[in-house]
């Protein structure tokens, strides 16, 4: 299929298919949660930003959400030792994410005057480091049990 969108998907036909679904189904579920949104507004004053970036996020968190719960994104790895190279490599992505972002957000934004400001950026680079190894140990744990059950 040809769309501008493939130059964002991977290059496997079967992972941009099941990546359109993802998105056609969020993009649903959005104008759901925006003719819920337009009815509640005639009921109450809402916050515009708000009501849009809350459709914004329902395409954004369920796309992300069943791509990670397919299973599809660690095709390669059967065996155990498969998933013991794949989480090394994940937990040394995880940790060049931190201190990538890290570097970048020091150059934008400063270093940290005091203790309290470090604490609040410890805390939000630990939330956003938790959350980016999370993400790709489920994907990794559902790809390697499904690559099991094929085998089975």
């Amino acid at each position: 299929m040809n769309s501008w969108l493939t130059v964002l998907l991977p290059k496997d036909e079967y992972k941009q298919q099941r990546l359109y679904q993802f998105l056609a189904e969020s993009a649903v579920l959005a104008v759901f949660y925006f003719a819920v949104m337009i009815a509640a507004s005639l009921i109450w004053t809402l916050d515009t930003s708000l009501t849009l970036l809350g459709g914004l996020g329902i395409v954004l968190f369920y796309a992300l959400a069943r791509y990670v719960l397919s299973g599809m994104e660690y095709t390669e790895v059967f065996t155990k030792s498969d998933y013991k190279k794949q989480l090394k490599k994940i937990i040394v992505q995880t940790v060049g994410f931190g201190v990538l972002y890290f570097v970048v957000y020091s150059l934008l934004s400063g270093l940290p005057a005091n203790g309290t400001e470090w604490l609040e950026i410890g805390g939000f680079f630990s939330i956003l480091l938790l959350m980016y190894f999370g993400i790709h140990f489920m994907s990794l744990r559902r790809s390697y049990s499904k690559n099991r059950q094929a085998l089975d």
